[in-house]
């Protein structure tokens, strides 16, 4: 027992109870001599190298003894002489992992750090000697087992330099001086830093054996104890004890290290010992526990069955429970009173008697024949109910029963409750209740044909409802469109807006009191709108995150790189099916996690067929329960129910909604191993998605005879911008390709040899950096020239397009000798700067442009300048440029007012764009200000900044089609 009790204070320690608080230490940049006399005073094996508390290296007495032998000069700091790296543990390291973690590396030395990885204690092998005591030595008897049989027996004329060779060599702690096989002095590690702190080189050289030795040498008879021999040791403080024969002649040494290392052997033997006794113990108390459980039960259920017998005879019904033969089992009072009446049969059966074959006795034709077919087909398990009501006639009475056989759930052998209940006066006010019904039916047909016909006239009426508001809503709309198109007022033109929002929201309530009537008639419409699928999925993950944590599981979101940025859908319902799968695997998931995926694959060029998955490592499904999850009310089981909750009608919704969206929906499973659930549906893209405008700077192009058959692929998103690059480019003589997104000119990009790509950043289905990476992967493609043009002209910009491997880039609005020279930079031409800043304008201003010249906000110049002066293409992208606001400006408003910022982002960076593109700064400036502030400040600045842009715009706008109408 004391011994039990040892080994579980042994294995309850830590670091922290043997580990030596005080740790001698030096800096990094001490002096090697220093290090070494310190060790020599102090008498101490290791010094450890802190720098700002942690520990760098350390420097041992093994270390010594290597620079002492390669006569390292005693000026180096110890930095470059130490030995790294440190072996470290916390300090609540128990005990026995940190003895086996110091002789796995064969350390001798354990430095005990803080959670900050600050030295606060050192252990040493003395450290971990003290606490296992002789115990685990006293099983060893023989001593020559423990000592070393060749120690390195040496001369005592042997020169030092040989004896620290061999010593490092063998990696030995020690040399012996023996003569004529007596000991007659040692040289151990211990007395390395004094040796090396007092050398001298030459002085060292001369040096032998007999004049470092330490003697007498302490020695110990082979017959020994080891455990005398450890006690000796340690009592001593002694490392090193030399064993003789009877005639005193040197047989071997016990080192402290050997005998730690024998230790360690029977201490983790001990230790597995202690822990199987342990878990034994353990054991036997939880069989304990359980057997007293066991007992709780069986008086439970002597409960349970008594409490049973009392609500049983509390029943006003006749009630027996019969066996799997049929047999009377048990019956509550009031059949016992009324089986004492002597009823017909089989009423009369009391306990003991067969009922079954009392109704199997009755003839054919009497109702106890169909009662027993049925009963027969419960018992057999065909049936889980049966149920039956017949008269019983007498000669002064008829009464009718119903009769109610139940299975009991889970019962084995088979047990049923057979129930009969006098119904007689039920029956009576249903014959009562029947012939009421039949003068309420001709009622009823005469109200039906009624509803029918005043549901015919609110159809009538909902149509001519909606023809004769939307007639004159029409007229509202046109002509206020038509006063905004006329009036040049600022005021009259916020008013007129306000009336056309004001029609707008009328003729979306009209719609929605349509839709609402489309419901009713089991007609039902997908609402389609824009958004981000990873704001969806984002979204549902929020939702799920309180429950995951709640369960303790873990919830990851994996989306494929290649998502479209926004698509159009029934966000609500597809966000309503998703979460029902969420749902599902949260609930059916007890340990593990949850994986939602999202893919996508494009069908056509604005078309995508996306897949979502809700991954689980849950209870699983049978290929049984699969087949029939998706109908309606149906559930794995009857315990999934019992235990999870739930209808059932989730799936089968999820069904019908998936397929009016034109997708399909499945599942694959493994019992006891987790789900997949999936759907597929396809989406278009959005018609919000945001497009990047690409300004485009431009001069008259010098002589471009030295570019001949060179080929450029533009690739953009936007048509203004696609044009404006068409202008400029193939004005030089380039041969000119463009491709709408990033995914089509990689596709181009394989099929044709480029010279060099300008390369838009933001684009849909592959954004600039994407694409640019594909490109340079593509055989023989790595050192093509691309260069990025983007309206994000910050330094960072730039550093994220060189990173994904563009070779230079170009802020937009671009300025024309930068886009030349950067052109002529990166294709094998002369230099043509000269000559592209010697070009002037060619085309002259017509009258428009003079008008223009009068807009407020508006660089005629500055735009000219941006498409080569080229009148007819400034004032026909001018044109576009005021449709092409109006419609971003009022999805601006929609995204702000739905508090959906990405969205608003995308869509101000675009009309920034393209306005600094033909120079209308006004309203450049202020996408730029709604811009900034959609990044981070409140809805009041938010709402103050997109109120400014509408004015602004509308002004612009307005004076901009005044002159060019």
């Amino acid at each position: 027992m004391d011994e039990q009790r040892g080994m579980s204070s042994l294995i309850a320690m830590t670091l922290a109870d043997i580990m030596s608080a005080v740790v001698q230490q030096v800096p990094p940049d001490c002096p090697l001599s220093h290090a070494s006399r310190h060790m020599a005073q102090a008498r101490i094996s290791s010094l450890i190298v802190v720098d700002h508390g942690q520990p760098v290296g350390i420097l041992t007495e093994r270390d010594l003894l290597r620079l002492l032998h390669t006569r390292t000069r005693l000026d180096l700091p110890v930095a470059q002489v130490m030995s790294t790296p440190v072996l470290t543990a916390p300090a609540d390291t128990p005990f026995a992992n940190a003895y086996q973690l110091a002789l796995d590396h064969q350390f001798r030395h354990l430095v005990v750090v803080d959670a900050d990885g600050y030295v606060i204690g050192i252990a040493t092998e003395t450290d971990f000697r003290r606490p296992l005591g002789l115990k685990l030595l006293r099983q060893l008897t023989d001593l020559t087992a423990v000592m070393d049989g060749e120690p390195p027996f040496l001369p005592p004329e042997t020169p030092v330099d040989a004896v620290l060779e061999q010593m490092r060599r063998q990696r030995m702690s020690y040399a012996l001086a023996v003569a004529e096989q007596r000991a007659l002095g040692i040289l151990t590690e211990r007395d390395i830093p004094q040796l090396l702190a007092n050398s001298d080189a030459e002085q060292l050289h001369q040096t032998r054996l007999c004049d470092v030795m330490r003697s007498p040498v302490r020695v110990v008879s082979y017959d020994t104890p080891v455990a005398d021999v450890a006690l000796h040791m340690h009592e001593h403080n002694l490392r090193h004890l030399v064993v003789v024969d009877d005639a005193e002649q040197v047989m071997g040494v016990v080192t402290l290290h050997n005998l730690m290392e024998r230790i360690s052997a029977n201490l983790f033997q001990e230790v597995s010992q202690h822990r199987i006794a342990q878990l034994a113990a353990d054991n036997a108390a939880r069989i304990r526990r359980d057997i007293a459980r066991l007992r709780a039960a069986q008086a439970a259920l002597h409960e349970s069955e008594r409490f049973a017998r009392l609500t049983l005879d509390a029943l006003s019904a006749f009630v027996v429970v019969l066996d799997d033969q049929g047999t009377v089992i048990t019956a509550n009072r009031a059949w016992r009173e009324w089986a004492a009446t002597a009823p017909p049969l089989p009423f009369a059966a009391e306990e003991g008697d067969s009922y079954l074959d009392a109704c199997t006795a009755a003839p054919a034709e009497h109702p106890a024949a169909t009662l027993a077919a049925g009963l027969s087909a419960v018992i057999s398990g065909e049936r889980d109910t049966f149920e039956l009501e017949y008269p019983v006639i007498t000669a002064t009475a008829c009464t009718w029963l119903a009769i109610r056989a139940t299975c009991f759930d889970g019962s084995d052998p088979r047990r049923l409750v057979v129930a009969h209940e006098d119904i007689t006066t039920r029956k009576r006010l249903e014959q009562h209740l029947e012939t009421l019904v039949q003068e309420r039916t001709a009622e009823l047909e005469e109200a039906k044909n009624a509803a029918e016909a005043a549901n015919r006239a609110k159809s009538t009426f909902l149509a001519n409802m909606s023809h004769e508001i939307r007639t004159p809503m029409n007229a509202i709309l046109g002509l206020t469109h038509l006063l905004r198109c006329d009036s040049p007022d600022v005021k009259q033109q916020r008013q007129l807006d306000k009336i056309a929002s004001a029609g707008q929201h009328l003729l979306e309530i009209l719609n929605s009191i349509l839709d609402i009537a489309k419901i009713e008639a089991g007609k039902l419409v997908l609402d389609q709108v824009d958004f981000a699928l990873t704001e969806l999925v984002e979204s549902v993950a929020n939702l799920m995150q309180e429950r995951v944590r709640a369960k303790q599981l873990r919830l990851r979101v994996t989306l494929a790189p290649d998502l479209p940025a926004q698509v159009r859908g029934d966000l609500l319902r597809l966000k309503q099916v998703l979460l029902n799968f969420a749902s599902n695997a949260v609930k059916f998931t007890e340990q593990g996690g949850i994986e939602l995926q999202v893919q996508a694959q494009p069908i056509t060029a604005d078309c995508w067929h996306v897949r979502f998955a809700v991954t689980d490592t849950g209870i699983g499904l049978s290929e049984v329960q699969q087949q029939r999850l998706f109908e309606p009310f149906e559930q794995a089981d009857n315990s999934t129910t019992r235990r999870y909750g739930g209808t059932g009608l989730g799936l089968a919704i999820s069904r019908h909604l998936v397929a009016l969206m034109g997708g399909q929906l499945g599942v694959t499973s493994t019992l006891g191993q987790g789900s997949c659930f999936w759907f597929e549906v396809p989406l278009t893209c959005a018609t919000t998605a945001p497009i990047a405008a690409v300004p485009v700077t431009c001069v008259n192009p010098p002589s471009w005879s030295a570019y001949a058959g060179r080929r450029v692929l533009v690739v953009e998103d936007n048509p203004i911008n696609q044009e404006v690059a068409l202008a400029l480019l193939r004005a030089t003589g380039l041969q000119v390709d463009v491709a709408d997104h990033g995914r089509l000119a990689l596709d181009l990009a394989r099929q044709t040899r480029y010279d060099l790509i300008l390369m838009d950043i933001q684009m849909p289905v592959m954004n600039g950096l994407e694409a640019a990476r594909a490109i340079h992967a593509l055989p023989g493609q790595e050192t093509l020239p691309i260069l990025a043009m983007t309206a994000n002209a910050f330094e960072a910009d730039r550093q994220d397009c060189l990173a994904a491997g563009l070779c230079d880039h170009v802020a937009k609005p671009v300025d024309p000798t930068d886009l030349y020279q950067t052109v002529q930079r990166w294709l094998p031409v002369p230099d043509l700067s000269a000559a592209i800043a010697s070009l002037e304008p060619t085309v002259p201003m017509l009258a428009p442009l003079e008008r223009l010249r009068c807009v407020t906000g508006l660089d005629v110049t500055a735009g000219l300048k941006r498409v080569c002066n080229q009148t007819d293409t400034y004032l026909r992208l001018l044109q576009r440029f005021a449709v092409k606001t109006g419609t971003l400006t009022a999805q601006l408003e929609q995204c702000v007012a739905a508090a959906d910022r990405g969205a608003a982002r995308h869509l101000a960076h675009e009309l920034k764009g393209m306005a600094a593109t033909l120079g209308v700064e006004a309203v450049r400036d202020a996408a730029q200000m709604l811009e900034a502030a959609l990044h981070d400040s409140t809805e009041c600045d938010m709402q103050r900044r997109m109120t400014e842009l509408d004015a602004v715009q509308q002004r612009v706008r307005h004076d901009i089609e005044q002159i060019l109408s």
